[in-house]
Formats: structure tokens, C-alpha cells, sequence
């Protein structure tokens, strides 16, 4: 009846409230609900039934009510709480259906054969630790690792349970967790910041313990994830820079069914820029490299992660005027990405030749076949050492950026470039020098005590390359964001320990002097750059306007003209060529590619 409705409706609700407290209903979040919340539910309501039909029966028999009432109360409960915590779960996360219902029923059922398996802490009480934990309780690996608990460092996650596994404290507590549970492996889900990830990293190195990461640059919904992408923790991950995100879907756009070229796709920004590149399914992926070595090993890789698109491998110079039209002429590429050069600075210094020959006309035969045979986009992979040039390197890459402006002035190709500084670990960088001199016992060779140098991931680099291709306009400069610029003298600190050493004790740290065409600290612009904000909050853009006259062309003519015995004066035609050269032209030739949308100007 109503009223005895109004009377007991108070004291049932209490009761279903104390029940699912204690259950532990309220400690994790509905976004996270999984099978385990679930059976916990039933468990609710079946012990809901009891209490409240004992309480009805004790204070109202006989009452004058049906039974069967509790029973349907009880059903409806876990009905209408289950469907109203699924909506939210999935609203969240499409992956519940492929993961959750598998990975956690299977979990429960082996809850209590741990035997033979590693004890593990994840870090990151969040979706990227919900998912990594439904991997690793997934049935295919279900008997490899026992995860005893999160770990996380912010304050919201305190006493929160996720399938089942709790919050058991912040970064500070890991040493008291490590011996506690007996662990044996950290894995680090989120992205906490590299002072966390310092901090988890000596936590384990000082308890003898594994510790693996996701790379932050992976996304939870447009790539699969899980235990498959945990990697060893290196040195870019304990200069963690703030995760990268790009617009998955208008890149994808603009690859997918695309017949993409890459140059030097054998090296470092190349060939994970081919991999990335294969992860948007273009129609075809044509790669270049003059080094047949790395080419067959990037043709392997290729071979064993391509996701069906044709690939097409050409050991070929770029210089050679041929082979690059036979080489268009036969794939037409509608999207090039032009990432060969010669880059290292202190032995390029004495070979200015080979650098003027490859840099200044392997870009020139690249964009100009661009051009020719009506490519649609036309990217240019630049530097900071572009910027105020102190070396032969910087020289012709600051050549590759106006040659790249100049047909932007009459080029119905979108021809634009991309400037950022170093990445960690691409070949022949500081990072695998170091890490060979500490291997060798040391000692680290710096070249002066106060050098500062951008560094970003590669994977980093490539992902904002591509952002960049898709938002920039005719002829738009587009400046990475590099973060703050890296000592390298605290590099090597971080190295040293990394490996387990004490730098200046068992590891020295020796100053050799700058060397040939070296600077102290890079810049990204210079002073008569106006660098502005685009929508994406890594991606700035300059925009220099064109040279649409004969005078870039005469330039590189010229320069290029020299015989290799001249370098010095191709050299100094260079260096005159592009300080004789004014300020580009407002407007372009051609009207028919939009510039990046832009915010406001960087100070």
C-alpha cells in the first residue's frame, strides 16, 4: 500500500546504501564499471533481499503484502543499477564489449591461482590504467602477472577500486608497496610528468624491480593499447615532455587512399614516420633512401607490421635526376614528405660539398618533380639549425626553406616546411653516444658545460609533422614546440644513473670544447620572424610569404654549379646568395590553399 510505502521506503534505500558501501559499489568509477562490479551488484541485491525481508517481516507480519515483492525489488534493483552504470560505462569506452566482459570474467575465475605468477603495481588510476589492467587479465596472458594494486598520486583516486584492484597509495609509498606485495614489475600507464616518473624509476632501480611504460604518445581510442605496447623505461621517458595529441581523424582523411612518398625513409624521422604513415592506410607508401642497409631493414619492419597497403622501396640518391622521375612518373605521388639530408654538423663541416649537393639539390630535384607532376601536398622536413646558420648544415636547410617559398609562389602544389630541433635517440645523436661511452666504462665527453640544446621524441616529432601537413597553408613555416631547451651536461647526469652509475665517481663527465660549425644554444626563429599560434597548441606557424622572382632559383643554380674541389666558394655563394636576398613577398602566386588557422601571436 502507500503508505506502508512511505513508511518503509527510507529504511529499504539505508539499507541498499550500506550494502553497496561495504561492497565497495561507491569506490571506483561508473566509467570503469566492469563484470566484477557487476557480480558485486548481485551480490548487492541478493543480500538487499534478505536484510529488508527479514526487517519487513519483523516490524509489519503479517503485513498484508505479497512476498514474491522482494524478489522482484531486488531484481529491479540490480536491473535498472547495472543498465544505468552500463550507459555510462560505454559512453565512455566502445571497448567494453571486446575487453571488459572477457578479460575480467576470466580474471574472477582464476582470482586465486596466482602460482608462477608476477606480482605487478600500475601506475595510473585512470582509463589507460583500466585498460592496461583488462589486458593484462585478459584470458591469453591471464597467467603471467597478478596485478595487486594501482598506484597514483592524485588525491581523487584515493580508495578507489577498478575491477576489483585497489588505489593503494601515491609514488611516495613505493618502496613500503614494492616489499609489501613482493613485486616484481612496475608498469607506468599515465602520464604523470617526468619528476613522477624519476621518482618510480630510483624507486625500482634501488629495489632491483622491472619497470616498463606506455609511451605517452599512444592514443587509447584511435590505436590499439595494451600490455603489448609496454616498452623499457629510457631516457626520453624520464624527459617526458607533455603527451602529444593531434586530430586522429582529419589526418586520417588526409592519408588514407593517398599514394604517399617518403625520402631518407630509412632514417630516424623517416622510417617511423612510414610506420606511422601505415597506421592511416594510405593506397600506397613509396620510400627512398640512399643507405641499402637501413632500407632493408626498414623493408622488414614493413614487411612484418604492414597493414595491407602496397610498399614500394627504391635504393636511390636523391640527387639522381632520373631515377626521381622515373620514380614519380611511375607512382605519381599525391603526398611527398621530404626528410633527406645530410645532418651532422661537425663532419658535414668538412664535406660542404656532399652537404650542398644532397641538401640544397636533392630538395631542389624533389620539390621541382613535385611540382612537375602535380603533387598535392609538398612537406619539407627543416631545422633549427636553419635559424641564424653558423654551419654548412644550417646553410642549405635555410636554402631548402625559401627554394620550398619560392615555389609556393607559383606552385598549384601546397609546398610548406616543418622546423624543430633534435630528437632523442635518432642516429648518430648525443643519446646512443652517450649511452655507447657508458657502456665503455666512460668517461661522457660533453662539449661545454652550459650547452642547451630543443629535444623531442621521434614519435613526437613525426605525429606534430603530420599535424602540420594537414593545417598548414601555401607556403607556411610551421614551428614545432620543443619544450624547454635541455642542458646537456644534466642529459648526461641523467644517463649516468639511469645506467646505475654515479656521475664524476664511477662515471666521469669530461668538456671537449665546441666543434666545427657548433653553437652553444639553438633557437627556433629569429628576430625578423613573426611566429604565430595555430589552433593545435604545439604547431606555431611563420608566415614569410613567397619568392616568386628568378633570383632563389639563379641562387641555387649557381651555387650548385660549383665543382666539389670549389666548395669553398659555392659556400660563400651560398651564404651571400641568401643574405642578399629581401624580404619575400606578401601574397602568394597561387591562392588556392588556406594557411593554418591561426590564434594570436607568440611573444
Amino acid at each position: 500500500t502507500l503508505e506502508l510505502l512511505k513508511e518503509t521506503l527510507l529504511f529499504v534505500v539505508a539499507v541498499k546504501m550500506v550494502i553497496f558501501f561495504f561492497l565497495g559499489l561507491y569506490a571506483g568509477p561508473w566509467r570503469f564499471t566492469g563484470v566484477l562490479d557487476l557480480i558485486n551488484l548481485v551480490k548487492a541485491g541478493i543480500l538487499g533481499f534478505f536484510v529488508v525481508m527479514v526487517g519487513m517481516i519483523y516490524f509489519y507480519y503479517p503485513g498484508g503484502f505479497s512476498r514474491s515483492v522482494f524478489v522482484i525489488d531486488a531484481i529491479n534493483t540490480v536491473l535498472l543499477v547495472g543498465f544505468f552504470r552500463l550507459c555510462i560505462r560505454i559512453g565512455y569506452s566502445r571497448q567494453l564489449l571486446r575487453g571488459t566482459l572477457t578479460g575480467v570474467f576470466g580474471s574472477m575465475l582464476m582470482k586465486d591461482k596466482t602460482a608462477g605468477r608476477k606480482n605487478v603495481l600500475i601506475y595510473g588510476a585512470n582509463d589507460r590504467g583500466e585498460i592496461l589492467l583488462r589486458s593484462l587479465i585478459s584470458l591469453h596472458i591471464q597467467n603471467s602477472f597478478n596485478v595487486v594494486g594501482f598506484v597514483d598520486d592524485q588525491r581523487k583516486c584515493k580508495g578507489m577500486i577498478i575491477h576489483g584492484v585497489k588505489h593503494l597509495g601515491g609514488s611516495n609509498d613505493l618502496e613500503r608497496l614494492i616489499g609489501k606485495y613482493e613485486v616484481a614489475e612496475m608498469m607506468i600507464a599515465s602520464d604523470p610528468g617526468k619528476e613522477i616518473v624519476s621518482r618510480v624509476f630510483n624507486a625500482c632501480q634501488k629495489n632491483k624491480i622491472a619497470c616498463r611504460v606506455i609511451p605517452p604518445y599512444i592514443d587509447v581510442v584511435h590505436k590499439r593499447f595494451g600490455a603489448s605496447q609496454l616498452k623499457s623505461i629510457s631516457i626520453d621517458d624520464l624527459l617526458r615532455r607533455d603527451t602529444v595529441s593531434i586530430d586522429y581523424t582529419h589526418v586520417a582523411d588526409m592519408i588514407k587512399g593517398k599514394r604517399v612518398l617518403v625520402t631518407g625513409a630509412a632514417g630516424s624521422i623517416g622510417r617511423q614516420l612510414c610506420m606511422q604513415l601505415l597506421e592511416f592506410d594510405p593506397a600506397e607508401l613509396v620510400c627512398i633512401d640512399m643507405g641499402e642497409n637501413p632500407l632493408f631493414f626498414l623493408q622488414q619492419e614493413i614487411r612484418v607490421a604492414t597493414t595491407g597497403a602496397p610498399c614500394f622501396f627504391y635504393c636511390s640518391n636523391i640527387n639522381n635526376l632520373k631515377k626521381m622521375e622515373y620514380i614519380f612518373s611511375r607512382h605519381h605521388p599525391e603526398i611527398v614528405f621530404h626528410a633527406a639530408a645530410h645532418k651532422h654538423v661537425p663532419l658535414m663541416e668538412a664535406n660542404a660539398d656532399e652537404v650542398i649537393q644532397n641538401n640544397i639539390g636533392g630538395t631542389k630535384n624533389t620539390a621541382d618533380m613535385s611540382d612537375r607532376f602535380g603533387v598535392k601536398t609538398f612537406v619539407f622536413i627543416s631545422t633549427d639549425k636553419a635559424v641564424s646558420p653558423a654551419n654548412v648544415m644550417g646553410w642549405t636547410k635555410r636554402m631548402g626553406e625559401v627554394y620550398v617559398q619560392h615555389l609556393a609562389g607559383r606552385s598549384r602544389t601546397k609546398f610548406l616546411s616543418v622546423r624543430f630541433g633534435n630528437v632523442l635517440g635518432s642516429n648518430g645523436s648525443v643519446v646512443p653516444i652517450f649511452r655507447k661511452q657508458i657502456e665503455d666504462g666512460g668517461p661522457v665527453i660533453v662539449t661545454h658545460p652550459e650547452t642547451t640544446r630543443y629535444f623531442m621524441t621521434i614519435p613526437e616529432a613525426v605525429l606534430l609533422i603530420l599535424q602540420a601537413a594537414h593545417m598548414g597553408g601555401q607556403g607556411d613555416l610551421l614551428i614545432l614546440d620543443m619544450g624547454k631547451p635541455v642542458k646537456i651536461t644534466e642529459l648526461a647526469d641523467v644517463m649516468i644513473r639511469m645506467a646505475g652509475y654515479t656521475p664524476d665517481e664511477d662515471i666521469q663527465i669530461r668538456f671537449s670544447g665546441l666543434r666545427p660549425g657548433e653553437k652553444l644554444h639553438e633557437e627556433l626563429v629569429n628576430c625578423s620572424e613573426n611566429m604565430i599560434k595555430t589552433a593545435h597548441p604545439k604547431v606555431s606557424v611563420v608566415k614569410n610569404g613567397c619568392y616568386s622572382g628568378g633570383e632563389v632559383p639563379e641562387i641555387v643554380s649557381s651555387v650548385l654549379s660549383e665543382n666539389p674541389e670549389n666548395w669553398e666558394r659555392a659556400y660563400s655563394k651560398l651564404k651571400d646568395g641568401l643574405e642578399s636576398l629581401g624580404k619575400p613577398q606578401e601574397k602568394y602566386g597561387i591562392e588556392n590553399n588556406k594557411a593554418a588557422p591561426l590564434a594570436k601571436n607568440v611573444d
